[in-house]
């Protein structure tokens, strides 16, 4: 996960516009079925907008660790026992590669190297909170705001959580490293004070939301209201128009 840095450029845009471009990314990579397309979107749009926003390394550091180990079982497996395999692009020993096998996992490779693109540029220049302000004011429920905007804080919450609970049992004696058995050991004493702070939050939350009155039905003021521009929604209703092209094409193709 990221967190968002206030200094980049894509930061103070309307987190509905890089929404709605992250998503028409990976809606193309699935609705045009070329790999060679999907790159092209890759290299010729993703990148140049990730450099444009200052955040091209922890994008490209997200892609090296997700998808680079996806796309290699990928290709083994793929490769290996595709059903339609007709055509051997290489053989070592008894195991033949299909050259059917090995497109495909292309195909799906370059889809899952435009999902983490997409939504890295959205995690890294947008904070969850502004994000479920602006689903909010565009008038979606707050229930599914607040949820968009909790399962985004999970993680980066968790790595928090148990950085602070691993040092304060190091600082207690617990050794978490060694042989197998003494890291064995150390899993106990970390898991239970994991779960039952995870479970403290969750309970403090629903106290906090029943409190603001959270299912009263009546919509919620904010503190300012995110800015929205003309040229913005221009481009969101340019995301829209691109991806029912896109639709089109495939239902003629």
């Amino acid at each position: 996960m990221f967190d968002a840095a206030p200094g980049g450029w894509l930061y103070h845009l309307n987190p509905l516009t890089k929404l709605s471009v992250s998503l028409a990314f990976i809606l193309l990579a699935f609705l045009l079925p070329s790999p060679l397309v999907s790159l092209g979107l890759f290299c010729l749009a993703i990148l140049p907008l990730s450099l444009w926003g200052g955040i091209t390394l922890p994008m490209l550091n997200a892609c090296l660790r997700l998808v680079a180990p996806a796309a290699g079982v990928l290709l083994v497996v793929q490769g290996l026992f595709y059903p339609g395999g007709q055509t051997a692009a290489l053989r070592a020993g008894p195991l033949v590669f299909w050259q059917e096998g090995l497109a495909y996992a292309g195909l799906i490779s370059v889809r899952l190297l435009i999902m983490v693109s997409a939504f890295s540029i959205l995690l890294a220049t947008t904070p969850p909170a502004k994000l479920a302000m602006a689903l909010q004011q565009a008038g979606l429920p707050a229930t599914f705001a607040y949820v968009l905007a909790a399962a985004l804080q999970l993680l980066p919450e968790a790595r928090q959580r148990a950085l602070v609970i691993l040092k304060a049992q190091r600082a207690r004696g617990l050794r978490v490293s060694g042989s197998l058995l003494a890291r064995a050991r150390a899993v106990l004493p970390l898991v239970v004070p994991m779960i039952s702070s995870t479970l403290v939050m969750a309970e403090e939350r629903a106290v906090a939301l029943e409190l603001r009155a959270f299912r009263s039905g009546v919509k919620p003021t904010t503190y300012y209201e995110i800015e929205d521009a003309g040229v913005e929604r221009t481009v969101r209703w340019l995301c829209g128009l691109l991806v029912l092209a896109a639709g089109i094409y495939r239902l003629w193709l």
